[in-house]
């Protein structure tokens, strides 16, 4: 029994089963070249929306199509559950995709290729497999218990962030945490500090809380990762830990055993290549996850020194920007992904981030849940009022304030930390003085 014959011929029989079936089935699902054309066709009618019978089938496709068309319809009349049949042919088109990259990973194995990259390759397929036709349309209703549990979790946090913190409570209150599924952007010019902040908000979740953080740094090597969590932990001079010269501090090095301690203790999951594809940093997250019972957040520091497989740099980075957001839904974790700005606000007045600094690629804006601009005044300006203070620009937080954030930062140890209010005011009159919008005169102490 051909099921690729009784599929089309029910089609043809019954048109209204194209509602169930469009989506699922496409002209590639028929290892028969001729009856995939013939489905093609049909489903060009029924985008028209139009009728297609034998007649009109072969209005277009020729009269030779009569007699095939009339059989297939032959065919399909003497089954019940053409539907049944569907299921058959799209099992059997997986089949043989899997067959196929079996193949290719094979001739890539003789052809000495990196077991890594066919690893890479066979893993990225196969979540494309597993994830064909896991969106369905559902009665909302199905969901509502999930929803009260969290409705209810809200409830008992009594105005408590949901989701991870950042270590940074006026950026918690700004963002309300950091939601599973949420891609989230922290750019900046270099020097600006959004390494640290990364780092800070990673060892809090990993090291305070326990929740395991995957870190990839394609830019720094374990070894700086691991003096600047140290610093950052322990509140020493990153500067004395990288040239050893707290070795003859007691005071210090006890600090800095305690620091040294605690990292040990908690859930920081590094990966230093600096070389990565996004499809091998997917590959390594969700393996990493079905190994582990599942990832807390994952942080990328930088998103424009990934690779993709595209025609240009601009599709190349919206390639890696989707694919980010989707292993965010996937592991449903929080992503957190450093991006770097475009060169062209170095040359204007105001050097404060906008969303159009956003570089290579406008994707980066659309996919992303939030994006938070870091600017220090005191990198462009010696003298200035904000030494020592961040401004943490929220330029984009879905269902969020999105309220400007000040923060004080130590380059000494690493760390980015809350404000007072006498800040919120420096960095207030900062901004009116350059005739600027944003505004820093809100903030969120208890």
């Amino acid at each position: 029994m051909n099921s690729e014959r009784i599929a089309l011929g029910g089609l043809i029989l019954n048109n209204d089963l194209m509602h169930d079936v469009c989506g699922k089935l496409s002209p590639e699902s028929f290892a028969n070249m001729s009856l995939g054309n013939l489905y093609k066709k049909i489903t060009e009618f029924y985008s028209d929306q139009k009728p297609f019978d034998v007649i009109s089938i072969s209005d277009h496709l020729g009269d030779r199509w009569i007699a095939e068309c009339g059989a297939l319809v032959s065919e399909a009349a003497r089954v019940g559950n053409i539907l049944h049949h569907v299921n058959i042919v799209i099992e059997n088109h997986k089949r043989r995709l899997i067959q196929s990259q079996l193949a290719e990973s094979i001739n890539q194995i003789i052809n000495k290729s990196k077991t890594q990259d066919v690893l890479n390759d066979l893993s990225t397929f196969l979540a494309t497999i597993e994830a064909q036709g896991e969106s369905e349309l559902r009665n909302i209703a199905d969901s509502m218990n999930a929803f009260v549990d969290g409705l209810e979790e809200r409830f008992q946090a009594k105005g408590d962030i949901i989701g991870l913190t950042t270590s940074l409570t006026d950026l918690d209150r700004s963002i309300q945490g950091m939601q599973d599924g949420n891609l989230i952007i922290i750019a900046g010019r270099p020097a600006m500090g959004k390494s640290v902040l990364a780092q800070n908000i990673a060892s809090h979740n990993a090291i305070k809380h326990n929740k395991t953080t995957l870190f990839f740094s394609l830019e720094m090597t374990e070894e700086e990762i691991q003096q600047r969590l140290v610093s950052s932990v322990a509140g020493s001079d990153y500067g004395a830990i990288q040239s050893a010269k707290c070795v003859n501090q007691n005071q210090e090095m006890d600090l800095i055993g305690d620091a040294i301690g605690k990292i040990k203790k908690g859930k920081f999951i590094i990966d230093d290549s600096s070389s990565l594809s996004i499809s091998e940093l997917r590959a390594k997250s969700i393996s990493y996850a079905r190994k582990n019972n599942g990832v807390d957040l994952i942080v990328v520091d930088y998103l424009q020194l990934l690779s993709a497989k595209a025609e240009s740099r601009f599709q190349e980075v919206s390639m890696i920007s989707r694919q980010l957001k989707a292993l965010a839904k996937e592991l449903k974790c929080p992503v957190i992904a450093l991006s770097q700005l475009s060169r062209s606000l170095e040359s204007r007045s105001d050097k404060r981030p906008i969303m159009s600094d956003l570089r290579e690629s406008g994707q980066l804006e659309q996919d992303a849940d939030k994006v938070i601009f870091i600017y220090r005044d005191e990198v462009y300006n010696e003298n200035t009022q904000a030494k020592d203070l961040a401004e943490i620009i929220i330029a984009k937080a879905r269902n969020c304030p999105k309220r400007n954030v000040v923060s004080r930062f130590d380059g000494a140890k690493q760390t980015f930390r809350d404000a007072d209010i006498t800040c919120y005011n420096v960095i207030q009159n900062l901004t009116a003085q350059k005739g600027d919008n944003n505004d820093f005169s809100q903030q969120y102490r208890k």
